[in-house]
């Protein structure tokens, strides 16, 4: 009798203990063109493409990954879906990386930007990086989220959008590509997810037991 509490105690605790189980990357969709108006994987830039070498040879150096980057002014990039429909918003906690360029003949469009992944904005991140890349430069820009069990977005589509949010003129231009060469881990826009399941027994049954025991074990000195 007093082995099985025992046995039961010890299972209840290791259950007890929070496991984090990491999915670790799950997007890495290429940010890429078909032609200057024209977006793949659901990609969508209302500033049109600019392709390398090509129409972008002349703003930078080189990209960060394929033949196309997007042309932002005071227009946007977006994608409803970089998941292309394998995954939907979860409790856990998320991370999106890209390259940010700053095309070498105007100043930076994205020196104030709106940005939302699956319904979740800027605002709600809870760790960001996103240095202003100098004139023909790229900088790797990562935007970090914690999804709470109560977060009005679970279920969303991992959709993305970025845009100028206070344009200074027609003189500002701002490019978006996947990470490239920026990253080990990948190559185009790249999602990290990773989510912790937390099992919580009744603390209550864990208690009675204990105090079960100890007079078991009470009750069998006094027996001897």
């Amino acid at each position: 009798m007093i082995r099985s509490i025992k046995r039961f105690i010890a299972i209840s605790v290791l259950l007890a203990v929070p496991s984090l189980a990491s999915a670790g990357l799950i997007v890495d969709l290429a940010v890429e063109a078909e032609g200057p108006g024209s977006g793949l994987n659901g990609w969508i830039s209302d500033g049109g493409w600019y392709s390398y070498p090509g129409s972008a040879e002349p703003f930078f150096g080189e990209i960060k990954e394929g033949n196309w980057i997007t042309h932002s002014n005071n227009n946007g990039v977006r994608n409803s879906d970089v998941s292309q429909g394998a995954h939907t918003l979860q409790q856990g906690l998320y991370t999106i990386y890209f390259a940010a360029g700053n095309y070498n003949n105007v100043p930076f469009a994205f020196q104030s930007f709106n940005l939302f992944f699956a319904g979740m904005s800027v605002a709600d991140a809870i760790q960001a990086t996103s240095v202003t890349p100098a004139l023909g430069g790229w900088e790797l820009w990562s935007f970090t989220w914690s999804v709470g069990a109560d977060n009005v977005n679970i279920g969303n589509a991992l959709s993305f959008s970025i845009s100028a949010a206070n344009y200074p003129g027609s003189g500002a231009n701002a490019a978006i590509d996947g990470v490239g060469n920026l990253m080990r881990a990948g190559n185009g826009f790249l999602v990290d997810y990773s989510a912790a399941n937390v099992s919580e027994p009744a603390i209550a049954p864990l208690l009675a037991l204990s105090i079960l025991l100890m007079w078991s074990r009470q009750r069998r000195r006094k027996m001897h």
